[in-house]
């Protein structure tokens, strides 16, 4: 390697290295990367310079001069994510802004009720935040859909239908914009929620809301799977059929006939329910029938999370800083 490839290295080394202690003096950061403080005190130096880094105030140090800190910049640069989901049936546009950690920024976290659902409500909601973030530089967008070969090929909302969703919404935008599925990033913020334990197994989430087919998500060992064309988990034909009345016990059993299916399909380690309309009560009741039809050594282990809100906000963060470190998401 070459001596610009070399220092190109311990850059991306340092960038890191600061990026996972946020806020370090220039021996902290020595120690934590393995550089010499001589290699530090000059590369710290081109983070600044590139805006990478800030030098913050000066602290005490024991016994000797004030030691200079030196902050990751998270705001250098921004991820603008809207995600829909239904709650209490009612369609909402959830939008808010991301740094380079993958935080949400407190104070810029909306939330839109979607009468229609087409490009003219999305664009219309998320233009004015670039105008007033120039920092924001990519865009991240969850769906309840699948974008296969550059078009909407599957969708809940009739109005985006085969259309070229992300290409059309750069273009109207005027930054890239990626669009991922629902329960695909919902999943993602599972796992991260499992913590390591997602790194050792296949976990399912499925999502069913009040007015739309479920669909299922698919963690293996901490990867998301989507399959050939992004489509591994659209359930949606086989359940919740359109015009199909879901009382509370024709639910219950539709979901005990998912639950053998996937099962049987994945053999998962855990299957989490995103489901307003089922109760604890319901997944006990459902776990007990699927072991008539299944030897219990095989079912996976049932829980149920009234709402999905938590875990899409994580996944969608998790994939937002992915996208801005990476320029694309963890699911491609």
């Amino acid at each position: 390697m070459d001596k610009n490839g070399l220092r190109q290295q311990n850059l991306s080394l340092l960038r890191r290295t600061l990026k996972e202690l946020r806020l370090a003096t220039k021996p902290q950061l020595s120690e934590a990367s393995g550089l010499s403080v001589v290699t530090v005190n000059s590369l710290v130096k081109e983070l600044v310079e590139r805006d990478e880094a800030q030098v913050v105030e000066e602290v005490s140090s024991t016994g000797g001069r004030p030691a200079v800190q030196y902050r990751f910049y998270a705001e250098r640069r921004l991820a603008l994510v809207g995600y829909m989901y239904e709650q209490a049936g009612v369609d909402q546009l959830y939008v808010m802004l991301v740094n380079l950690l993958g935080e949400p920024l407190t104070l810029l976290q909306e939330r839109f009720p979607a009468v229609r659902v087409d490009m003219d409500f999305l664009v219309g909601v998320l233009r004015p935040y670039l105008q007033q973030y120039p920092a924001i530089s990519t865009v991240l967008i969850g769906l309840p859909g699948v974008e296969t070969a550059g078009r909407l090929k599957v969708v809940d909302y009739p109005a985006l239908m085969d259309c070229a969703f992300s290409e059309e919404m750069s273009s109207r935008l005027q930054r890239p914009v990626q669009m991922v599925n629902d329960i695909n990033a919902a999943v993602v913020g599972l796992g991260a929620s499992l913590g390591a334990v997602s790194q050792k197994e296949t976990v399912l989430g499925v999502y069913w809301p009040q007015d739309y087919p479920p669909g299922a998500g698919i963690l293996i060992r901490g990867q998301l799977y989507t399959g050939r064309d992004g489509v591994a988990g659209e359930i949606g034909h086989r359940f919740g059929r359109p015009g199909r009345v879901k009382q509370q016990v024709s639910h219950q059993a539709e979901v005990m006939e998912m639950t053998e299916l996937l099962t049987r399909m994945w053999n998962p380690h855990r299957l989490v329910f995103y489901d307003e309309q089922l109760t604890e009560a319901a997944i006990a009741e459902i776990q007990a029938g699927c072991s008539g039809r299944i030897p219990a050594r095989f079912l996976p282990e049932l829980s149920l999370r009234t709402s999905i809100h938590q875990d899409y906000r994580r996944g969608m963060c998790l994939l937002a800083e992915s996208l801005l470190e990476n320029g694309r998401t963890m699911d491609e």
